[in-house]
């Protein structure tokens, strides 16, 4: 998808990794089985039975993942530098965690300032 935003005009980078508060090559994530199928897994901080309100959902079997990781924070800093006059949508699906993402963004006010967009 990125080879074809990119032949149309548009200046994008897909990056595969998880936000965390420091970049690093090898970052352990837990991954959570839910489900069976393809989709029935996911990689958070947090058990979804501590986000579910109501029929939590059972693990069905839990590991530990090795990825790259990225600070947010680094990430909108090296966009600024590069383009201060860039627009900067943020889309966050940090399974649980956007509130952390968006409380580091607030420790830095003029970072959070140069952030034209987010999508929660």
């Amino acid at each position: 998808e990125e080879a074809s935003l990119r032949a149309r005009g548009f200046d994008v980078r897909f990056v595969d990794g998880a936000l965390s508060n420091r970049t690093a090559a090898e970052e352990a994530r837990p991954v959570w089985r839910y489900a069976s199928h393809r989709w029935g897994e996911t990689a958070a901080s947090l058990d979804f039975r501590d986000v579910h309100v109501e029929r939590k959902p059972l693990p069905l079997s839990s590991r530990t993942v090795l990825g790259r990781s990225y600070d947010l924070n680094e990430i909108v800093r090296a966009v600024v530098k590069a383009n201060a006059s860039s627009v900067l949508a943020l889309r966050l699906d940090v399974e649980g965690g956007e509130w952390w993402v968006l409380r580091r963004l607030l420790d830095e006010p003029a970072l959070l300032c140069s952030v034209s967009y987010i999508f929660a």
